[in-house]
């Protein structure tokens, strides 16, 4: 078990976008140099730790955003910090003309709730990293084991590493969890889409038993 303190000090108090006050608390080890951060430790990935540390951020603490010239939506912003807006919204402002006023509401989430996924995340990528691998290590998905490689590929390519949700984000609840986020393959992610997992289930069951049916030869082979 991991003994290290980490230092604790508080950063500051903010109100979030749900109206709920919450603190930044320094998450470096107890006695660090330099200045306290609510964000861990980059260093350890060396020449990477730039990439790494912004593709977490992406994952973990900011929005997508739309990038657009004409969305009310902001591209890139940070989950707790701006005015969540529905779709319904959206489509008004974009009919006033109003721009770049918030983030998309089904992305909205408490500070604490992406400080958590950022630490997991994070844990998951330093073991790749350092070649430990586990059922942490795994796709949920395929449970292929990751490689670090994987985390530098251009976010298009479909072996690349992507965060995913079990649930699909909703306007009605916030789903940017702990428990509800992971990394997993950018292909893998794309065929669980915007479905719940009974459904993605009866989906590959019908599509298995399908191409069983088209390709007898096929199934054959395995």
């Amino acid at each position: 078990m991991c003994n290290t303190q980490v230092c604790g000090k508080k950063i500051k108090s903010f109100i979030n976008n749900f109206g709920l006050e919450e603190t930044q608390n320094c998450v470096l080890e107890s006695g660090h140099k330099g200045r306290c951060s609510y964000r861990p430790d980059y260093k350890i990935f060396g020449e990477y730790q730039g990439k790494i540390k912004e593709k977490i951020s992406n994952a973990a603490l900011s929005t997508a955003g739309e990038t657009a010239n004409n969305s009310p939506i902001k591209n890139r912003a940070y989950r707790w910090s701006e005015p969540p807006i529905s779709m319904n919204e959206e489509t008004r402002l974009k009919k006033e003309g109003k721009f770049r006023v918030g983030i998309r509401k089904d992305e909205a989430a408490p500070f604490s709730n992406c400080t958590k996924i950022e630490k997991k995340l994070y844990e998951t990528l330093k073991k790749t990293f350092l070649g430990i691998q586990d059922e942490t290590t795994c796709c949920p998905y395929c449970d292929d084991q990751f490689t670090f490689e994987q985390f530098l590929l251009n976010a298009k390519n479909p072996n690349s590493i992507q965060i995913c949700h079990w649930e699909p984000l909703s306007e009605d609840e916030v789903k940017h969890n702990e428990n509800n986020c992971f990394w997993g393959h950018r292909q893998c992610n794309i065929t669980h889409g915007d479905q719940n997992i009974p459904d993605l289930i009866q989906r590959l069951k019908k599509m298995v038993n399908n191409l069983e049916k088209r390709f007898p030869k096929c199934t054959n082979q395995y």
